[in-house]
């Protein structure tokens, strides 16, 4: 199906697998991309976290210098939804990649000059994606890897530069394969999984690590804001996560999911954690056409 899939890169849509980035782009010569992942969740208008994903972008475009109307980058997605609307009247799901770049490198004096690139490609998430994802949950592993301090990136960018993230997932899955890793800072505290924000819940309460730790976490908002999700900031570290009563990883595409185990040690059904995730997909299910129904819910 990817190859009927359409996107967009500056200005001009094409099929997914004709999108490229010339090697000029800063974003190849050195990794200079602000990024954001969305989710359709089956809305064919408003996509339900959008705001909060251009508001991301911006802090990023403004930390790195760049100036770009919210237009610019907003229309491109709308474009590129509405250009792949097939896959949401078959009942799937797209999910949408945003990069911004600041365009050519002065180092190729030669290429066509580009102020900046915005590219906004789609993928399908098939529905049952969503179980696989909530069944048995996510298995965390602590990795040796730290996460990048926020004196070097500040927090509130989402960039394509990974490297840190991949070496993580590399040796989470070293240790258990499927596993996602739990990165620490520099002095031990927990910090996040390379794709979701990591909390624990303990005598009722959910914890998640302080906001100048991590990344600016635009499912936490979107929870917050529409969901009424009450929680605390402070850090916490591994002997932390093996006391606790539960875990809950979150991000913008998989929603809420119960943590199934830290280095092997499993945790058992937890009702805030599930009340957390109802009230997701009971958010979403009001907001989305009949092409998601009771019956996609994750159980």
């Amino acid at each position: 199906m990817n190859r009927s899939l359409v996107g967009y890169l500056n200005g001009s849509l094409a099929p997914v697998n004709e999108l490229a980035i010339p090697i000029s782009d800063y974003g190849f010569t050195m990794g200079v991309t602000i990024t954001e992942q969305l989710r359709t969740w089956s809305c064919r208008d408003e996509l339900p976290l959008l705001r909060w994903h251009i508001d991301r972008i911006q802090s990023g475009l403004e930390t790195i210098g760049l100036s770009i109307a919210d237009q610019e980058i907003r229309k491109p997605i709308d474009t590129v939804v509405a250009e792949n609307e097939i896959v949401l009247k078959q009942g799937s799901n797209l999910g949408i990649g945003v990069c911004v770049t600041p365009g050519t490198s002065p180092r190729f004096p030669d290429a066509h000059p580009q102020r900046w690139t915005v590219l906004v490609y789609p993928y399908v998430i098939e529905m049952e994606k969503d179980k696989h994802w909530a069944n048995p949950g996510v298995l965390l592993q602590s990795v040796a890897t730290t996460e990048i301090a926020a004196t070097s990136v500040p927090k509130s960018i989402k960039s394509r530069s990974r490297l840190h993230y991949f070496l993580a997932d590399a040796q989470a899955r070293e240790k258990q394969p499927n596993a996602r890793p739990l990165l620490f800072d520099s002095e031990g505290s927990v910090a996040e999984s390379s794709t979701g924000s990591v909390g624990i819940v303990r005598d009722g309460e959910i914890i998640f690590p302080p906001a100048s730790m991590v990344l600016d976490s635009v499912s936490l908002r979107f929870a917050v804001a529409k969901l009424g999700l009450e929680f605390v900031r402070r850090k916490f570290r591994l002997a932390d996560c093996m006391a606790s009563d539960a875990m809950l990883w979150i991000n913008a595409v998989t929603g809420p999911l119960k943590v199934a185990s830290v280095d092997g040690q499993q945790f058992e059904q937890n009702e805030i954690v599930d009340d957390v995730r109802d009230r997701w997909w009971n958010n979403m299910l009001q907001t989305s056409p009949s092409s998601v129904s009771d019956s996609n819910k994750p159980t």
